[in-house]
This record gives structure tokens, C-alpha cells and sequence, in this order.
């Protein structure tokens, strides 16, 4: 098994070659010769301690980063700053996050089963369920995967959530598609969770290479973004795709899915 501090020094090599080959600056993350102005890069990918301690390794990639977390500061999360901890006051997105790990791995470890049982058990939220049993759910879930994002930059000073204006390759889609695949395989998941609608579908190319270069299986699912509001035409409670159910049904149903 490899270990966790050599992944890492793996990874920060990566994005590091990735920052000089775009002049963005080290400390900052600011792009200095960003096709747009005030663009910065936003975060290198969160990887738990546990990660790679598990039977299944899961990595969740997201479209964007969503909230700036460091907007004040102008600055980027190194890999040690993005780590989640356990926190029983998780956001929409980190409670589904950490209700989807458990849906994952529960035919893999007792005490995830038992949890799935009791979430289960809740007609809540997924966010109701976590902070309902915070205390009886496993600690610190989000230790054993890691996240990342499609979209790796920010435009600075940018404080809410609506990350689409940052959806964009900014010219250089192929050197971030290619830090993307390598990261991905450095990472070697045997499952890929893409939290939002149509995600897939912008990296499937990378995704597609990732498979067909390993040797072992690996499952691929899509899923709306745990904090999404559903429509009404796919579920009359707009509430739908932030509760387990969810969750099971993309399991069962999502496509691609690949053995």
C-alpha cells in the first residue's frame, strides 16, 4: 500500500508543475497570466487520512469550488488546508458527501451498515440525519475518500456560491484536462462520484482514459449536487435529491456504471 504522506508529496508535485506552466504564483494561487483578469486557483483536492486504507477508494468530483473558502485571504488551499475534519455542523454538501461514503462502503465495514441502517430509518434531510445522529454515525467519514473539482480556478474576491461564471476551461483546456487525468490517477479510485447533473459528460474523455488504462473495476456514477433542489418534473419533493433515497437510486440506476 502506498503511503499517505508520499501520495501527497505526489499530488503537490502535480499541481506545482501545473502553476509554472501557467506563471501562477506559489503562494497565492494567482494566475498571472490569466486570459481573464483576477482569476486564481482555488484548491488542491481534499484526501483523507483513511483514503487509502479502504476496500473501495472513493473520489467525489465536483463541477467548482463552490463557495471561495479563502476570498478574504486571496489565497488558495494547499492540501492540508483542504482536509475536512469532522465537524457535526456540515453544509447541505458535506452531509450528502458524508451520507453517500456511507451508502458506498456499507457492504465493505460493519459499523457503515449499521449506520445505513439507522439513517434509513429517518424520513430527514440528509443534513437532518447528520445532525439528528451526529453522535451515533461513524467519526470523521469524510477521511476515507477524497474530493476534487472539474474547475480548478476563482475569480478573486468572489464570496458567494454561484461558482458558474467559473465553469470554464479559460483557454487551457488541454493542460487542465491533463492535470486533472493525472491527479485522478494518482489517486487510483475504484469508484468516481460526480456530485452534479451532467458532470460527466464535460471530463468524459478523461474518464474514458483513466478506465481503459487500469486493470481492476471501477465504477462511475452521476448524481445531482447533494445540495441541489429538485425539480418538479423529476420528483415532486424539491427535497429529493438531498435524502438517501436518492442516493440508493443512483446506486441501482445511474449510468455509466462500469465492471
Amino acid at each position: 500500500m502506498e503511503d499517505q504522506s508520499l501520495l501527497e508529496e505526489k499530488i503537490q508535485a502535480l499541481y506545482i508543475d501545473f502553476f509554472n506552466a501557467l506563471n501562477i504564483d506559489h503562494e497565492t494561487g494567482i494566475w498571472n497570466d490569466a486570459p481573464k483578469k483576477h482569476l486564481r486557483f482555488s484548491s488542491m483536492p481534499h484526501v483523507g487520512k483513511n483514503y487509502l486504507k479502504q476496500k473501495k477508494k472513493i473520489l467525489f468530483i465536483g463541477l467548482d469550488m463552490g463557495c471561495d473558502e479563502k476570498h478574504k485571504e486571496n489565497k488558495y488551499q494547499n492540501i492540508s488546508e483542504r482536509r475536512f475534519g469532522h465537524d457535526t455542523s456540515y453544509n447541505q454538501h458535506l452531509s450528502g458527501t458524508c451520507i453517500e461514503t456511507i451508502c458506498i462502503l456499507k457492504d465493505f465495514d460493519k459499523e457503515f451498515s449499521e449506520a445505513w441502517d439507522l439513517i434509513c430509518s429517518s424520513d430527514r434531510t440528509n443534513k437532518g440525519i447528520f445532525t439528528q445522529y451526529c453522535d451515533e454515525l461513524p467519526p470523521d467519514i469524510l477521511s476515507n475518500v477524497a474530493l476534487t473539482n472539474i474547475y480548478k480556478f476563482v475569480t478573486e474576491g468572489r464570496s458567494n456560491r454561484e461558482g458558474d461564471s467559473d465553469r470554464n476551461w479559460f483557454k487551457q483546456e488541454a493542460k487542465c484536462k491533463e492535470l486533472l487525468y493525472n491527479e485522478i490517477n494518482l489517486l487510483s479510485p475504484d469508484v468516481i462520484w460526480f456530485q452534479g447533473i451532467n458532470s460527466y459528460n464535460n471530463i468524459k474523455d478523461i474518464i474514458e482514459r483513466y478506465i481503459n488504462q487500469k486493470n481492476s473495476t471501477i465504477e462511475v456514477y452521476e448524481a445531482a449536487h447533494p445540495s441541489a433542489r429538485c425539480p418538479k418534473y423529476i420528483n415532486e419533493d424539491s427535497c429529493y435529491y438531498k435524502r438517501p433515497s436518492y442516493i440508493e437510486h443512483v446506486m441501482k440506476n445511474t449510468k455509466p456504471r462500469y465492471k
